[in-house]
C-alpha cells in the first residue's frame, strides 16, 4: 500500500469509522508499568507504517511471546503470557511523516531484567519492524553463538524464525 492510500485510510479511520479490526488494550488482560525509564531515540515512520502499527500484533501460539496494541497515539508492547507492559512509545506526526522520539521501558527487575538502553532500543525496533511491519530482519547484532540463539528464542519466540 502506498503512502497516499495509507493517508486516506488513516484519516478515515481516525474519524472514528473503524470496523473494529484493531487490537486494543481491552483485548488482553494487562497492567501498567511498575517502574518506568525513558530512552531517547529517533524512529521515522511512513504513513504505511503508521497504518500497519494501528493493527497491533496478536499472538497466535504460545511461541509468540509478544502482544502489541495501539491506543491514543501510542504503541504498547506486552509479554503475551504475563500481560506485563514492557515498551510504550508515542507516535507523533512530524513535518513529513511520523516519528517515535522516545521509548518508555519497564525497569522493575522482577518483571523485566534488561537494563541496557541499546539492547532495549534494538529490541523495541525489532518488535516493531519484524513483528508489526513484517520486514525480514535478523538479530544481526548478536554474534551467532548457541547462547545468543537461545536468548533470542526466549525473548522473541517465533519472530526469530525466518
Amino acid at each position: 500500500m502506498d503512502d497516499i492510500l495509507s493517508t486516506v485510510i488513516n484519516n478515515w479511520l481516525d474519524r472514528g469509522l473503524s470496523n473494529g479490526a484493531y487490537l486494543s488494550k481491552d483485548d488482553q488482560e494487562n497492567g501498567d508499568f511498575s517502574k518506568t525509564y525513558t530512552i531517547k531515540t529517533e524512529v521515522p515512520l511512513s504513513e504505511t507504517h503508521y497504518a500497519r502499527i494501528k493493527h497491533g500484533l496478536r499472538p497466535k501460539a504460545i511461541e509468540d511471546k509478544w502482544y502489541a496494541y495501539f491506543d491514543d497515539g501510542r504503541i504498547n508492547f506486552l509479554r503475551s503470557w504475563t500481560g506485563h507492559k514492557i515498551y510504550e512509545a508515542e507516535i507523533r506526526k512530524s513535518e513529513t511523516d511520523y516519528l517515535i522520539a522516545e521509548i518508555i521501558v519497564e525497569r522493575d527487575a522482577s518483571i523485566y531484567s534488561c537494563v541496557v538502553d541499546e539492547e532495549d532500543t534494538w529490541s523495541f525496533r525489532f518488535l516493531l519492524v519484524r513483528g508489526i511491519l513484517g520486514y525480514d530482519v535478523k538479530r544481526s547484532h548478536n554474534h551467532g553463538s548457541v547462547n545468543d540463539a537461545l536468548k533470542d528464542w526466549s525473548t522473541f519466540g517465533n519472530l526469530t524464525i525466518s
